[in-house]
This record gives C-alpha cells, structure tokens and sequence, in this order.
C-alpha cells in the first residue's frame, strides 16, 4: 500500500522557535495531522512519527519512516529569524534528485492553493548544504530516511504577517503539501485509490514511538472552495475560553460520576461554556435568537449552581440524614423522625435555590408546607430520640 511518513518537527521539551506567543512545535503537529487528513482521503497510507506533544530523536523519526516503507518522508517545520522582517515559504531537500523532485513537486501543489498574500523564500527550494551553514551541513532526517524526503518550512513565525497567515490558512497549507505529495507519488508511479474513505478511528493519547492511521476521517470537500474570512481575534479568544471550559468540565467528570461537592463547579462551568458560544455566535452574527437563548439557559444554569453553593451546608445535611436512614433499605420506626427532618431540611434548601424563579405565592405555600411538616416532625419525635429543632424557611 501506498504510505507517506510526516515528521511534525521538534515537540516535548524543545519547543522550536517561538513567536507571537505561538510554539513551532504546536503549529508542526496540527499541520501535519491536517495534512494526514489530506492525504488518508485518497486512500494513501500515513505514518506519524509523533502525534502527540513528545520528541522522538533524529535518528528515531528516520528509523519509523525507514521501518514503515514509507514512499515518500516529508518533515514540517516553523522558520525563524533574529529580523522579524525575514518572511516566505521554503523547501528543503538533501541534494539528491529525488529529493529535489519532491520538493518540486511540493511546490507547484503549495502554489496551487495558498493565497497571494503567503509569501515564497528566493530561491524558494533548496539544497540543506545551501544554507548557509557550511557545504557539509547536513539534515539527518533528510540524509538518514531511505525514501525520497523534504522538509517544509511552512514560514516564519518570528514575522507577524506570516505567522497569522500559517494560523489562518492552516487547510490551504496542508492541502497544498497533500496536493505536492500525491503529485509526487504519482510521478513515481505509485497506486493512489480513489474509493470512498471509510470513518476515522480515535487517535488515542498517549506517547508513541509511530502513529498509522489507515483511514482518518477526509475533510470536508467544501474546504476546497472555502473563501470565508480568517478567525477574528474575538472570535479565536472566545473559541480559546469555550476550549478551556470544555476540558474544566470533562476534568470534573473524568471518573464518569460527579462527586455532590463538584456538582456546584460543574454547572458553573457548564453555563460559562453556553454564555460563551453564545458570544461566539453573536460574533459570528448567526441568529441572534440562538444566541439569547442560550445565554438565558446559561444565566439559569449558573444561577442555580450559585444557589446549591450556597446552600451546600444543608443539601449535605439533609442528605446524610436521608441516606443515613435508607442506607440498610429499612426504616425502623424510631428513624422516621430522621427521615422526616431530612426531607424538610431538603425543602428548605431547594426551595432557597429556586427562589429567583418562584412567586411570592409559591414560596409562601411552600413554607407553609414546611411548617406542617415540622409539626408532623414534632408529633413524631415520641417513637425516637428527639431531633434537634429546625429553623424555619426565611
């Protein structure tokens, strides 16, 4: 079967070059599974030498490539420079001529689908002892893989103009390079399948010395054709904060059960996440019907969640005399004064949650409701041990 090794360069503790806040590492790895995507929709084999945040050496990277018969290795990386004027696109090979091929071949696809405004290194493809770093430097992960390779140097994210283009056009980037690679696989004389992609498995976390994934799920066609605006800062912003409140609350129910004392926390992090992709949503100037639903749902959410915090003290009481009683399945007659105390400091409770929402009717026929029971508590309390008096709902 047809496969194609892609390096995302660096990861672990060595984080590349760095700019604007941006990691090259970070920017390597998303890249390289884009362009993974890319590639599996034409049926071609991909293997990663990481897919995660690790740092396989050199050497390694060469060795899972060589391992995995790949056809065709192709190393991403950031540029940089210590002029944050230095800016464009460049392609680098070992010499060889296949090598140069490829790299050819990676061109003509990058410029078939970036814009105008990315910029090209001149000359925009070369040689790895061309430099400038003497005529016997050498890459390993170009010299060491016994394929064809290059290495892409998407562009430089110590210039602002670049690094917001490598951001924003992150499909134009990686369908350009699948675009060049296929290029090159088909001048090579290699089988591409056209049948449909089957549905992508998980890629689970975790380190890995190699990554195969035989059918990850294809992009969406309309990509292709995509001419909608790059990510506005608010937007990217909003997006950051509804990603972190994702993983706050997925941490919060990791186990796949919710402790009572979390319960509080996890609804306020639930409604923040509404309120901000209904911002999200007001940004993008979708229905702002959507979006005001959502935020009242949210307010809601996160009101409630205030009102259990607060009143945290007696849910716990009542519960641990609710649960104290029907632990065993049984109630004894002496219990039922327990059990009765129980449940009324419960009412008290939900109905101090529920406040904001209830009339002054309904919460004047619910304290009522409370005063009967802490008379029927009162009557009770001569089949057991006398219960401490509850206070009433105020």
């Amino acid at each position: 079967m047809t496969t194609v090794c892609l390096d995302a360069g660096h990861g672990g503790a060595d984080p590349g070059a760095v700019g604007g806040g941006l990691q090259e590492k970070d920017i390597n790895l998303s890249m390289v599974k884009a362009v993974a995507g890319w590639l599996t929709w034409a049926k071609v084999k991909v293997i990663l030498t990481r897919k995660d945040d690790s740092k396989p050496s050199n050497p390694a990277r060469c060795k899972i490539a060589n391992d995995g018969n790949a056809d065709i290795y192709v190393s991403i990386h950031c540029n940089s420079a210590a002029s944050a004027t230095a800016r464009g696109l460049e392609i680098i090979h070992a010499g060889s001529t296949a090598g140069k091929a490829l790299a050819a071949d990676l061109l003509d696809g990058l410029k078939g689908t970036l814009p105008d405004a990315v910029k090209f290194r001149k000359p925009p493809i070369k040689a790895d002892n061309e430099l400038g770093r003497g005529s016997n430097f050498k890459l390993t992960v170009l010299h060491s893989t016994k394929m064809p390779s290059a290495l892409v140097e998407l562009s430089f994210i110590s210039n602002k103009e670049d690094r917001d283009l490598m951001t924003s056009h992150q499909d134009e980037f990686a369908q350009g390079i699948a675009d060049g690679i296929v290029r090159a696989l088909k001048r090579m004389g290699l089988p591409i399948p056209q049948d449909e992609p089957k549905p992508a498995p998980r890629l689970e976390s975790g380190p890995i010395s190699a990554q195969i994934i035989d059918n990850p799920k294809p992009p969406d066609p309309q990509v292709r054709e995509r001419t909608d605006e790059p990510m506005s800062p608010e937007v990217k912003t909003k997006t950051d904060e509804a990603l972190a409140l994702w993983d706050e609350a997925v941490a919060i129910f990791k186990d796949g059960k919710v402790e009572p004392a979390e319960f509080p926390g996890l609804l306020v992090c639930i409604g923040k996440l509404m309120e901000t992709v209904a911002t999200i949503l007001a940004l993008a100037k979708v229905d702002p019907k959507v979006g005001a639903i959502l935020g009242l749902i949210a307010g809601i959410i996160v009101r409630i969640a205030d009102g259990i915090k607060t009143q945290s003290p007696r849910l716990t009481l009542a519960w641990g005399k609710i649960q104290g009683v029907l632990n065993d399945k049984k109630v004894e007659t002496k219990e039922v004064p327990i059990l009765v105390s129980g449940l009324l400091e419960l009412n008290q409770a939900m109905i101090a949650i529920l406040a904001p929402w209830l009339d002054a009717k309904t919460i004047g026929d619910l304290s009522t409701l409370a005063d009967k029971i802490a008379k029927v508590l009162g009557w009770l309390r001569v089949f057991g041990k006398p219960e401490p008096a509850t206070p009433k709902f105020i």
